[in-house]
C-alpha cells in the first residue's frame, strides 16, 4: 500500500492493539518459566532432585492439556483466556506435590518404588480429587455470572477447569509410573546403547532370515513385507529408547540436584519438631488460642475494612486515551479544525517516546465507555495512542494524560473539554452518574447547575459536566390557522414559501454542454439571521392578493433540543464526573450525593433522582459476585460432606476461608491497592484453594482414627505427616503468581488485585491452616465427647499430649 501513495504522503498503522495480546502472551510465557522455575526450586528444597523433577513437570502437561480442550471447544487464546491461564499457573503442581511427597514418605519407610508409588498414590487419592473438585466448583459459578461482567469472566472458570482436570491426570497416572520406573538413582552400564533398537528390530522383522523356503514369485513380497517390518520396528525402538534415555537424563539431572543443593534432611527434621511442639502448646490451650485469635482476627477486619478503598476497575496504564471537544452547534467546521491544530500542537511538544500517534476525529464523538455516538460540526475527538510500556518504563499512561491535561491551550468558544482514558475490563459508566428526572427542563437544567457547582467544589472531581445539549438557532413560526383560512392563505403554502426563502426554491433550469444546471433562488446570508425579514413577506392567497405575514402569524428567535433524554419514562438530565482515586472514589462521591440530594427532591416538587454509572455497575457485580460465592460455598460444603460422611466437620475445613479474607485486606493494604472487583473475583477463587489444605488434614485425620489410632494421637500424626505438601501446594501456587504480583517480567496494573488476592489470601491461610484446624478438630471432638457421643476406641486422654511425640514417628504397622 505504501508504494502507491503519492510522493510526499505518508501511512502509518495507529491504534494497533494486537500488541496488548503478544504483551500479554510474553508475560504468560515469562511468568510460566519463571514460575516453573521457581516451583521446581521449592519443590528441591523438600523432595529429592528427582521427584522435583517429575512434579514440575506437570506444568507443561497440564498447559498442553488446557491448549486441546480450549482448542476444541472454540476458546480463543486471547486475554481473558491468558488471564485464566495465568491464574492456575501456580496450581497446577498441587496435586502432583500431594502425590510425589506421600510416595516420598513411603520411600522413606523403606518401601521399594513400585509399591511406594502403588501405596502413595491410593492414600491420597480421594484427598485429591476433592481439592481439585473444590477448586473448580469455586470456579464454575462465575461462568453463571449474569450481565456485562459474566460475559467479561466466561472463558477464565472454563480455562481453569481444563489445566486443572489435565494436571489431575497427570498426577494420578503419568507421576506415580515415572517415581516407581525412575525411583532409584540410575545405573548407567545396564543402559543400552544406540545400536540397540536397530538389532532389537532386525530380530523381530525376520529381515536376516533365509528366503529358500519361499517361492522365486513370492521373494519379492517376502522382502518387501520383511523391510517395512523393519522400518516399523526400527522407529518403534527408537522412540522407546529415546524416551528412556530422556527419562534416564533427567533422572541424571536430579542426582546433579541432589548433589549441588541443601539436603532436606539437613533442616526439615528441626522445623517440624519446633512446628510440633508450638502445635501441641496451641492444643494444651485451645479455647484461649481460639479466643485470642479470632478476637484479633476480628479487630483487624474492622480496622482493615474502615481503611479500605473501593474501586470497581483501577486501571492507570491504559493504551490511549481520548479528549472530547464540545464547541457551540452553530460552529463551522473550518472552526472545529483551527480548534483541534492548538490541541494537537500541545499534544506534540509532549515528550517522543510517550506518544505513537494522534488521530483527529471532526464532527463525531464516540463515548469510551457506552460506545454512544454524538454528531455535530462542533464536536471533535482526539485519540492519543500511546507507545508500548516497555518504550517509557516506569511512566503510565494515566501519568501522560495527566501531563497532558497541564498547560491545555486555550480554546475561544469552547464549551466543554473531557479527557477519557480506556478503562480495562468491560465498559463501566462514569465515577459518578446523577440523573434528574421531571416533566420540565428548565427546572431540570436548574437543578444540574446547582450539582455541578456543588460538584466543583469536592477535591478529586474531574470532568464535571451533563448530557444536556441545545440543538442549533432556529426561527418558530406560530401560524393562526383560523385567520390564515379567512384570508385563503394555507398553512402548507407558508412552510413552502418560507423554506424556499431560506434553504432554495427551484426557479428554472438550463443546459449547459450535455448537463442539466438548477437554478435555486433564496434569501441571502445576511437575510436570513434575522427574524424581521420574514415578518416583512407577503403571501398570494387564493384570489391573488399578496397577504403581509403579520396579518396571521408570528416569529419568534430561540434553540431547540438537540435530542430528548428519558428515564423511566421522564424527561431526563444526566450529569456525570470522575474521580482521581487519590482524594476521593467513586464510592464515596456517591454516598455523599445519596447524603445529599437521596432520591427525591426536598425543594422541587415531582423532581427525582438515580444514581447509575461506575455505582450501579459495581452493584450489580457485587451482587453478581455475592450470589457466585455463596453458591461456590454451598457447592464446595456439598462435596466435602459427600468425602467426609459428615455434617461437621465441613465448617471445620471451610473455617479457613474467613481466614483468608483477613490475609486478601492485609496484602491490599500493604501493596495500597483499592478492593475491586479482580480482587473480589481472588477472593471466589480462594474458596476453592484454601480448603484444599484443610481436605488434607481433615482425611488423614480420619484415616488414622479408622486404622486404630486415638483422639490426640490421629490429630498430631496428621499435622505432622501433613505439613510438607501443605507448605509445598501453597507455596508452588504463590511462587506462580509472584511474578505477576511484583512485576518480574513486566505485568499490567489491572492484574495486580487478583495476585494480591491470591498470595496473601493463601499464604495467611496457610500459616493458619497448620493450627487452627487441628484445635478446631480437637473443640469438635470434645463437643461430641460432652454430647455423649463415643468417639474414639481409645478413652479420653489428654496426657498424650505431653509425650515426646515428635521423636516417635508413625511407622506403616500403625496405620496399616
Amino acid at each position: 500500500m505504501k508504494k502507491d501513495l503519492p510522493y510526499g504522503v505518508m501511512a502509518r498503522q495507529s491504534m494497533d492493539l494486537s500488541f496488548m495480546v503478544r504483551e500479554r502472551l510474553d508475560l504468560l510465557t515469562s511468568n510460566g518459566i519463571q514460575g516453573l522455575f521457581l516451583c521446581l526450586l521449592l519443590l528441591r528444597l523438600f523432595l529429592n532432585g528427582r521427584m522435583a523433577l517429575f512434579t514440575a513437570a506437570g506444568i507443561p502437561f497440564a498447559m498442553m492439556g488446557a491448549f486441546v480442550m480450549m482448542y476444541f471447544t472454540g476458546i480463543s487464546l486471547n486475554m481473558i483466556s491468558m488471564f485464566g491461564l495465568m491464574i492456575v499457573l501456580g496450581m497446577l503442581v498441587d496435586d502432583g506435590i500431594v502425590v510425589a511427597e506421600n510416595v516420598h514418605r513411603y520411600r522413606s519407610m523403606g518401601f521399594d518404588p513400585v509399591t511406594a508409588a502403588i501405596k502413595g498414590t491410593g492414600e491420597v487419592f480421594w484427598s485429591v480429587i476433592g481439592s481439585v473438585t473444590t477448586t473448580i466448583a469455586s470456579f464454575m459459578p462465575i461462568f453463571f455470572m449474569t450481565g456485562i461482567m459474566g460475559k467479561f469472566c466466561q472463558s477464565i472458570p472454563l480455562v481453569v477447569t481444563f489445566a486443572l482436570v489435565a494436571s489431575v491426570i497427570e498426577a494420578m497416572i503419568c507421576l506415580p509410573t515415572h517415581l516407581a520406573v525412575f525411583g532409584d538413582p540410575v545405573n548407567w552400564d545396564k543402559v543400552d546403547h544406540w545400536g540397540a533398537p536397530i538389532r532389537k528390530a532386525v530380530a523381530d522383522s525376520g529381515i536376516r532370515s533365509p528366503m529358500a523356503r519361499y517361492p522365486v514369485v513370492v521373494r519379492p513380497l517376502v522382502l518387501l513385507g520383511r523391510m517395512l517390518a523393519f522400518g516399523i520396528w526400527s522407529l518403534v525402538y527408537t522412540v522407546m529408547h529415546a524416551f528412556t534415555r530422556l527419562m534416564r537424563i533427567a533422572q541424571w539431572c536430579g542426582n546433579r540436584f541432589d548433589a549441588c543443593w541443601i539436603s532436606p534432611n539437613q533442616w526439615f527434621p528441626s522445623f517440624l519438631s519446633r512446628y510440633v511442639s508450638f502445635l501441641v502448646l496451641c492444643l494444651r490451650h485451645r479455647l484461649a488460642f481460639m479466643v485470642v485469635s479470632l478476637s484479633l482476627l476480628v479487630s483487624f477486619s474492622v480496622y482493615a475494612s474502615m481503611r479500605m478503598k473501593f474501586e470497581l476497575f483501577k486501571n492507570d496504564d491504559f493504551v490511549f486515551f481520548m479528549i472530547n471537544l464540545e464547541m457551540p452547534e452553530s460552529t463551522r467546521l473550518e472552526q472545529t479544525e483551527k480548534a483541534i491544530e492548538l490541541v494537537e500542537e500541545h499534544l506534540l511538544g509532549l515528550p517522543k517516546n510517550y506518544i505513537e500517534a494522534v488521530v483527529t476525529r471532526v464532527g463525531f464523538i464516540e463515548d469510551a465507555s457506552t460506545g454512544q455516538m454524538k454528531y455535530g460540526s462542533g464536536k471533535a475527538q482526539i485519540v492519543v495512542d500511546l507507545t508500548e510500556s516497555a518504550v517509557r518504563p516506569g511512566i503510565s499512561g494515566k501519568d501522560i494524560m495527566d501531563l497532558s491535561r497541564k498547560n491545555f491551550p486555550e480554546i475561544p468558544g469552547m464549551m466543554s473539554i473531557e479527557f477519557q482514558e480506556d478503562r480495562g475490563g468491560p465498559p463501566v459508566g462514569s465515577a459518578l452518574t446523577f440523573r434528574i428526572m421531571a416533566e420540565d427542563y428548565p427546572t431540570i437544567l436548574k437543578i444540574s447547575e446547582e450539582v455541578q457547582s456543588y460538584l466543583r467544589t469536592v477535591p478529586g472531581l474531574k470532568d464535571i459536566k451533563d448530557d444536556f445539549e441545545w440543538g442549533k438557532e432556529e426561527f418558530r413560526i406560530d401560524v393562526d390557522e383560523r385567520r390564515a383560512a379567512d384570508l385563503g392563505i394555507s398553512v402548507a403554502e407558508v412552510a413552502r414559501e418560507v423554506r424556499n426563502a431560506f434553504a432554495g426554491g427551484l426557479a428554472t433550469t438550463f443546459t449547459r454542454g450535455e448537463e442539466e444546471v438548477e437554478i435555486h433562488v433564496k434569501f441571502t446570508e445576511g437575510y436570513r439571521s434575522s427574524p424581521e425579514n420574514i415578518r416583512i413577506m407577503k403571501f398570494r392567497n387564493d384570489k391573488g392578493e399578496m397577504v403581509p405575514f403579520d396579518s396571521f402569524a408570528r416569529v419568534d428567535y430561540g434553540r431547540s433540543f438537540s435530542s430528548i433524554q428519558r428515564w423511566n419514562q421522564k424527561r431526563t438530565v444526566t450529569v456525570t464526573a470522575d474521580v482521581d482515586g487519590v482524594y476521593i472514589t467513586s464510592r464515596e462521591i456517591n454516598q455523599m450525593m445519596q447524603d445529599r440530594y437521596g432520591n427525591v427532591s426536598k425543594d422541587h416538587a415531582g423532581v427525582l433522582f438515580d444514581y447509575g454509572g461506575e455505582e450501579e455497575d459495581s452493584q450489580e457485580s457485587m451482587a453478581a459476585l455475592g450470589r457466585a460465592f455463596a453458591l461456590a460455598m454451598l457447592i464446595n460444603y456439598g462435596i466435602i460432606a459427600t468425602i467426609f460422611n459428615s455434617v461437621m466437620q465441613p465448617f471445620v475445613v471451610m473455617s479457613v476461608i474467613p481466614l483468608s479474607l483477613v490475609g486478601v485486606l492485609i496484602g491490599l493494604l500493604v501493596h495500597n491497592e483499592p478492593l475491586g472487583f479482580m480482587g473480589l473475583l481472588g477472593v471466589v477463587a480462594l474458596v476453592g484453594i484454601v480448603v484444599n489444605n484443610s481436605i488434607l488434614l481433615v482425611d488423614f485425620t480420619n484415616q488414622a482414627r479408622k486404622r486404630g489410632m486415638n483422639r490426640w494421637r490421629s490429630i498430631l500424626w496428621a499435622s505432622r505427616s501433613r505439613v510438607r505438601p501443605i507448605i509445598l501446594t501453597s507455596a508452588t501456587t504463590v511462587a506462580g503468581l509472584f511474578p505477576m504480583l511484583f512485576g518480574l517480567s513486566g505485568t499490567s496494573s489491572f492484574l495486580v488485585p487478583l495476585a494480591i488476592s491470591l498470595v496473601y489470601g493463601l499464604t495467611f491461610s496457610t500459616i493458619l491452616t497448620l493450627v487452627v484446624i487441628p484445635v478446631l478438630m480437637s473443640l469438635l471432638d470434645e463437643i461430641k465427647l460432652y454430647s455423649g457421643v463415643r468417639l474414639l476406641r481409645e478413652e479420653y486422654d489428654e496426657s498424650l499430649l505431653n509425650q515426646d511425640f515428635k521423636s516417635h514417628p508413625v511407622r506403616t504397622g500403625a496405620v496399616d
